[in-house]
């Protein structure tokens, strides 16, 4: 995975976001949410105590050792992101994803904070609930799971985008404009 270092990711109109750490992917974002979800019934900040099975299995994995590395490798590598969002010139986040994470190793349970200054992205009207059995039905379509979440989060557009937008707020490859197009359109 390539490390990006203050790498400005194409945002949305009226969106800056500046990252550092090891490139992200729709899996890590899999995780996140997962986080999330589970993290979503108390404050930010406070710790949420959580075991890799109960975590794999909201993942839709079997708990096996190599789904356990994967997802320590998965939460460790968002512990480890520098991510800054402004809105409109007003700096809204700059922090980790993942405050601090930890892990008991005879049980296999994980105590994960997150980042309490990510409430300002998580207000009235400031995030969209994606639906998760259509997600996972996506799996290993990264593309086609960045096309769900972004259309899930942008409903009410009134214009269609290019495909070149929607290609550069994927993340997706350049490199061939063409292929590009065609994976875009098959996703």
């Amino acid at each position: 995975r390539p490390h990006l270092e203050r790498q400005e990711i194409h945002a949305w109109k009226g969106c800056r976001i500046v990252y550092t750490g090891a490139r992200l992917d729709q899996a890590d974002l899999d995780v996140w949410e997962t986080v999330l979800h589970i993290a979503r019934q108390q404050e930010l900040g406070d710790e949420c105590r959580v075991t890799a099975y109960q975590l794999l299995k909201k993942l839709g994995k079997i708990d096996t050792g190599a789904n356990r590395a994967t997802l320590n490798l998965r939460l460790s590598r968002m512990k480890k992101t520098a991510v800054v969002v402004r809105v409109s010139g007003f700096t809204g986040f700059e922090g980790s994803l993942i405050e601090e994470v930890y892990r008991a190793e005879d049980n296999k349970a994980y105590v994960i904070r997150l980042n309490q200054k990510l409430d300002v992205l998580f207000e009235e009207n400031q995030f969209t609930l994606v639906n998760w059995s259509v997600r996972r039905s996506l799996e290993g379509k990264p593309l086609a799971q960045w096309l769900h979440s972004f259309y899930s989060t942008h409903s009410k557009l009134v214009f269609p985008l290019k495909m070149e937008t929607l290609i550069k707020l994927s993340g997706a490859s350049l490199e061939n404009p063409r292929s590009a197009r065609q994976t875009l359109k098959k996703a």
